[in-house]
């Protein structure tokens, strides 16, 4: 194919639909803006001879490095969604994982969910037009040490590094640190996006993955019937075989996974569901300070600001005081509530507008919603889980003695200044009087956890004005299951 049409998708089929037609050298030839999706049709007129590739918005997506126990086999795989569990509000069986590049046991992964992917399929195909792959919409931008902010519309694509990059509405971006990335500044080349920056992968994997076009034989239609006869006794016979063997398939792996429950959790009694004890167990420790100040974020708009937080993870929520707490504000913010999440409103002060607010996730789950599968294969991938949160246990990156040197090393390079810090084995405590940049200090938490493994237990924030905060008191420890 000669030529390359762009189309970015957006969010809802309502929102406006920019394309760019680019040439095999990777000349911009033509470019648009759609009133939405139900314009696409227009396009059609382009596809003949181009490769039609669909950018999607990265706010609609998750894209996170995850380390695995062992190299990324088809076993290791199927597990990618279990170590998601933390980070999501959804059921990991309603997320579409792709798999963007791999090295070693890194693994970079784009997370979607399934009823979005169907929609933004569903307005190609309707327009009558295929996509050969599907991308985040920042990876387009160019790579840049300082990274790469460019606007479109009322949006801010960033492209933070090859794998990693975010989306901004206009009025967040006020909240972003200069040092986040500069503004694409570049009048010899006005337009950043460009298919020559697309890495070589793609979202349209598993259920997704294109069908390529095949024709078939005219003999293939007619074969004797003899032998078709005699291929239906075989695909009987083989078929029969299996049904024998299923139930002791089953009775194998409910002893591996029993075996491997109490291998994890050793002194418990015999379950007879060891499926279902390790959920219960894993939800215990599932209800991180990351995942709750995030949704927090997402329900907080004018006036309700945050005076102040504590977090604690033995009570497995947060709480919040808030000024500017309206009945009208309260109200909205208990309809913004994500899937997933619990919120109590404990007190009210209508005179002086505070309100203390109790944030935390919904027990028990919610019964599990897996792809189409036989009971053997969901067995399969029920102990691969399981595998996979051992291998983690067995493996934890944050040793005692070097769980100090990891937070002392991150907080330099997360810019924020020494303090003294308290050991006690696998736990460290610390406390900022002075006021810290908030954005900042959750960054700094963020990598601990994602990159070493090393969670907050408990933290207390006071509100200082401008974005900044005093921490009176952060504790860091081990991430264990």
């Amino acid at each position: 194919m000669s030529e390359i049409l762009l189309i970015r998708l957006a969010s809802k089929a309502s929102q406006p639909v920019h394309w760019w037609l680019f040439s095999a050298s990777d000349r911009l030839l033509f470019s648009g803006q759609l009133p939405d999706a139900a314009a696409l049709a227009s396009l059609q007129k382009y596809t003949p001879g181009s490769q039609v590739i669909a950018l999607v918005p990265a706010c609609d997506l998750i894209l996170r490095p995850v380390k695995l126990p062992a190299r990324l086999t088809s076993k290791t795989r199927k597990a990618l969604p279990f170590l998601l569990e933390d980070e999501v509000a959804e059921e990991t069986a309603q997320l579409h994982i792709a798999v963007l590049a791999h090295e070693a046991t890194l693994v970079h992964l784009a997370a979607v969910e399934h009823s979005v992917m169907q929609a933004w399929l569903s307005w190609l195909h309707d327009a009558g037009l295929q996509a050969s792959r599907m991308l985040p919409d920042v990876f387009a931008l160019p790579e840049m040490a300082a990274g790469c902010r460019w606007k479109l519309g009322e949006q801010h694509l960033m492209r933070q590094s090859r794998w990693q990059g975010m989306v901004l509405e206009e009025e967040l971006i006020a909240c972003l640190p200069a040092e986040k990335a500069e503004p694409w500044q570049n009048p010899a080349q006005p337009l950043p996006l460009r298919a020559a920056h697309l890495p070589a992968a793609t979202l349209l994997q598993g259920v997704y993955q294109p069908r390529s076009k095949k024709t078939a034989r005219p003999g293939v239609w007619r074969a004797p019937i003899g032998l078709l006869a005699a291929g239906l006794v075989i695909g009987l016979t083989i078929q029969g075989l299996e049904a024998l063997s299923l139930q002791q398939q089953q009775t194998r792996l409910h002893k591996q996974m029993s075996s491997l429950y109490h291998q994890l959790y050793p002194g418990n009694r015999p379950v007879s569901d060891p499926w279902r004890a390790f959920n219960q167990r894993m939800d215990d420790q599932k209800v991180h300070f990351l995942p709750l100040a995030q949704a927090l974020d997402s329900l907080l708009a004018a006036p309700l600001q945050v005076q102040s937080l504590r977090y604690a993870a033995a009570e497995q929520q947060l709480q919040a005081q808030l000024s500017g707490a309206s009945a009208v504000a309260l109200r909205a913010m208990e309809q913004r509530l994500p899937a997933g999440f619990s919120l109590r409103i404990a007190e009210k002060n209508g005179v002086s507008g505070i309100a203390t607010v109790y944030l935390g996730r919904k027990s028990p789950r919610q019964k599990e919603s897996l792809p189409a599968m036989s009971d053997v294969e969901k067995m399969k991938w029920q102990l691969a889980a399981m595998q996979a949160a051992a291998a983690q246990q067995s493996a934890d990156p944050a040793q005692e003695s070097n769980i100090a040197a990891v937070v002392a090393s991150t907080r330099e390079k997360a810019h924020l200044p020494p303090v003294p810090i308290v050991q006690k084995g696998q736990t460290l405590e610390l406390n900022y009087a002075s006021p810290q940049r908030f954005s900042a200090l959750v960054n700094w938490l963020q990598t601990l956890e994602f990159q070493h493994g090393i969670v907050t237990q408990l933290v207390e924030l006071t509100d200082k004005g401008q974005g900044n905060v005093a921490v009176e008191r952060l504790v860091l420890s081990g991430k264990r299951l």
